[in-house]
């Protein structure tokens, strides 16, 4: 009878370290967003110049192939 409940004990403590690893899992994938969300942020600015910069090559090639006359 004794060891009946030992091995009941046991599955329970399993089952606590199973769902802190899940909060631990959880936690790690917020860290991940929060990150992911700062880097973003920090970046913004540095996306948007190099979409200006694209933009500006596009129109230059589409001005110089206007005046070439090949439009």
């Amino acid at each position: 009878m004794v060891s009946c409940n030992f091995s009941v004990e046991t599955v329970l403590l399993e089952d606590d370290i199973l769902k802190d690893m899940g909060n631990d899992s959880s936690i790690k994938k917020l860290l991940l967003l929060v990150l992911a969300i700062i880097i973003v942020i920090a970046l913004w600015r540095t996306l948007w110049y190099l979409a200006g910069v694209a933009i500006f090559i596009f129109l230059v090639y589409f001005v110089y192939e206007l005046l070439k006359g090949k439009l």
